[in-house]
């Protein structure tokens, strides 16, 4: 794969995670186990486990409007895509499950502990 090709997909996955930290794009599940699809600019970003077992290495794939995959990368490439592609499937799986609303909820219905506040301690 060119460098040019390289960098680019670099910067869409790390464009992804920013993306999908902010709620910016959603991700849902699919009919396979571990793998989180988005829809975004007329194409479909499917990340997932290789191994269908929630564990590296992952693999980012870009489908075209046929369904065919155009381009793809797995993170066992490069250490600056296997950090980028993980924290894209963590944060693709929370987003699909919707993992932080729930931790949310369940955080607002039991009382806080003594001692852990967020307020400073000054």
């Amino acid at each position: 794969m060119a460098g040019y090709a390289v960098d680019r997909l670099l910067d869409l996955v790390n464009r992804l995670n920013l993306a999908t930290e902010k709620n910016s794009i959603e991700w849902d599940e699919t009919d396979r186990e571990m793998a989180y699809i988005s829809v975004l600019a007329d194409a479909q970003l499917l990340v997932a486990s290789v191994d269908d077992d929630g564990a590296s290495p992952y693999v980012l794939e870009i489908i075209n409007d046929d369904g065919t995959v155009v381009d793809s990368i797995r993170s066992d490439r490069s250490m600056a895509f296997s950090s980028a592609i993980s924290e894209l499937y963590e944060r693709a799986r929370r987003s699909a499950t919707k993992a932080d609303a729930i931790l949310d909820k369940l955080l607002e219905a039991l009382p806080e502990l003594p001692g852990f506040s967020d307020e400073p301690p000054f």
